[in-house]
């Protein structure tokens, strides 16, 4: 898996939760068994601009050869979606959303692993 490759996939899936946050947040109310209200709709299409903005590096970094920006969006990635694998398993166990929440863990558990996958890859090169 190379670095181009996961930012492009990356890049895709956070554009399309973008706009899914920001125009439809009744579709992840459903998928995650939640009820929606103002606050979650307010909360989302502000998560949906961050989604954007995530789209947005990743799509404009995919070709950097630089291994200290690799290894810095690498992490980035990692942290953010190791930490909503996490909190994702967290919500599901104590209940609180539906077993779509499954669906969302398995990208975001495929992401860290590809990340990490990059950053073992990278980390070979630079001590080349």
């Amino acid at each position: 898996m190379t670095f181009r490759f996961i930012n492009l996939a990356a890049s895709v899936v956070c554009a399309i939760l973008g706009v899914v946050l920001i125009f439809l947040p009744d579709l992840i109310y459903f998928i995650f068994s939640l009820t929606g209200d103002a606050v979650g709709d307010f909360l989302a299409k502000r998560a949906g601009m961050l989604f954007f903005g995530f789209a947005t590096l990743l799509y404009l970094s995919r070709n950097t050869q630089d291994l200290n920006a690799r290894s810095a969006i690498s992490w980035g990635l990692v942290v953010a979606m190791g930490g909503l694998a996490m909190l994702g398993a967290y919500e599901y166990f104590r209940g609180y959303v539906g077993v779509g929440i499954w669906l969302a863990i398995a990208a975001e558990i495929s992401f860290t692993i590809g990340y990490i996958y990059v950053l073992r890859s990278d980390q070979r090169l630079g001590k080349s």
